[in-house]
């Protein structure tokens, strides 16, 4: 294995990903791509494949990373086939991150540990999860807002989509 796809919203999304990758010419989202040539590797052909399933709808606005577990296999790519720009390319094997202690677990001590309740920056309701919020990633910005508020703020100007590749902060 050289390459990992991943950032799929759920296992069903992956699956029929995975099923088009691999049967690109019975898909209707791939009727576009050319049939792989004589001299042309499993290995290249497969790999043009993924690059236009990316540039390719239902797909190209899904968050997913492209991961290199094998750096030397990559190939470049003509401009037209270079994945879209909120889907960033990685490099190395995954690693597994540690579950950082949510708010009311113990702390040090076996003492409580709670912090002041923190509000949604865009309709300023309380957010009762860690798990519906989003922070800014940019260094000194403190935004945190709920993960619907946000999409809803990013897709003002694109009403027709449903889920966001890009937005500004709204700090």
């Amino acid at each position: 294995m050289v390459l990992i796809v991943h950032g799929f919203p759920n296992d069903i999304v992956a699956l029929r990903f995975e099923w088009a990758w691999q049967h690109p010419h019975v898909s209707r989202r791939l009727t576009h791509v050319p049939r792989k040539t004589k001299k042309q590797s499993s290995f290249d052909f497969h790999l043009m494949v993924l690059y236009h399933m990316l540039r390719a709808a239902p797909w190209k606005r899904l968050p997913l990373t492209l991961r290199w577990l094998r750096q030397e296999y990559q190939r470049e790519l003509p401009p037209l086939l270079q994945p879209p720009l909120h889907m960033p390319l990685a490099y190395g094997q995954v690693r597994a991150k540690p579950i950082a202690k949510t708010q009311g677990e113990k702390g040090e001590g076996g003492v409580q540990t709670q912090s002041a309740p923190q509000r949604c920056r865009v309709c300023y309701d309380k957010l009762q999860s860690t798990d519906d919020a989003l922070h800014c990633f940019h260094p000194g910005c403190s935004l945190t807002a709920h993960i619907l508020c946000l999409a809803n703020l990013f897709l003002r100007n694109e009403p027709e989509h449903l889920i966001p590749v890009e937005g500004l902060c709204p700090r």
